[in-house]
């Protein structure tokens, strides 16, 4: 019993850190952005001694000859490796992303993945008990105009 109750509350974490309930633990107005606390540089400063190095240009690249994004596609080599073992959560989320916004592109669609959503609220709507089943991933699919 004692190790079943470890693995249960080692499975309530885990979730935890899937869901969205952030919000509501964290008080957003004592952060460093709210504060006014200037944001960190976007790029690190380089030494004034330091060595630019010229990238090259259109046209100048050797032994890379222009191609087609469809030629590039129709000659690529797959990398994938095939195995037994199951998908980890984190590449099931990538592929249920990836085919997501692929899938958008082939329909004239367009989606954008939610960062921030009331999971209660979206495990209420869904009809889900939000402790096995709950909310991971929101994105609205559309047509462009």
């Amino acid at each position: 019993m004692n190790n079943n109750r470890k693995s249960s509350e080692l499975m309530g974490r885990l979730r935890s850190f899937l869901k969205d309930h952030i919000r509501m633990e964290t008080d957003f107005r004592r952060t460093e952005q709210a504060r006014g606390v200037p944001p960190p540089p976007i790029e690190k400063s380089s030494p004034e001694d330091g060595k630019i190095t010229a990238l090259p240009k259109a046209g100048e690249w050797r032994g890379v000859q222009p191609v087609s994004v469809e030629e590039a596609i129709r000659n690529r080599e797959s990398r994938r490796n095939f195995t037994r073992n199951p998908l980890t959560l984190d590449h099931l989320s990538f592929l249920l992303c990836q085919n997501l916004y692929l899938a958008c592109e082939a329909i004239n669609a367009g989606t954008c993945a939610i960062a921030a959503y009331d999971q209660d609220g979206m495990d209420q709507l869904l009809g889900v008990d939000g402790q096995e089943e709950f909310t991971i991933y929101l994105a609205p699919v559309g047509m462009l105009g």
